[in-house]
């Protein structure tokens, strides 16, 4: 990874605590609805190398690269042209996987939209390719 930060309790809101991290997909399962993602950023999290396994499952929101939402086999199938991709969820350090909650792929070539994950509160945590927040 580029860059990992890890969160800490004190002050912080529970949606900036939420483990997220961005990077590049690969080895793409949307029967199974799981990928592994090359770590570029990582936040809230503790990963044991440069990749980790993301879990979607029927709760997770699907995002596309404008922000709107979309199902998980359009998401899957945009993934597999465009591998850009940020992740947020909860991580389990034993098996170095992120169960998603949300998940957006995302065209870095593309200025026009920003790209962000919005918390509860309309908080953003991503901003045009960069990871905001205490790194």
């Amino acid at each position: 990874a580029t860059r990992v930060g890890v969160c800490g309790t004190g002050g912080q809101s529970a949606d900036a605590r939420t483990p997220n991290a961005g990077g590049t997909a690969s080895n793409l399962d949307a029967t199974a609805g799981t990928f592994t993602l090359t770590l570029e950023r990582a936040r809230c999290l503790t990963p044991d190398a440069t990749t980790i396994s993301v879990v979607t499952n029927a709760s997770t929101v699907f995002r596309a690269d404008d922000g709107s939402t979309t199902d998980a086999a359009t998401f899957f199938t945009t993934l597999a042209t465009t591998p850009n991709v940020r992740v947020e969820g909860s991580f389990d350090e034993a098996t170095n996987t992120l169960t998603a909650t949300e998940v957006r792929a995302f065209d870095p070539t593309s200025d026009a939209t920003p790209h962000e994950f919005r918390g509860p509160r309309g908080r953003a945590g991503w901003g045009n390719g960069a990871l905001r927040g205490n790194l």
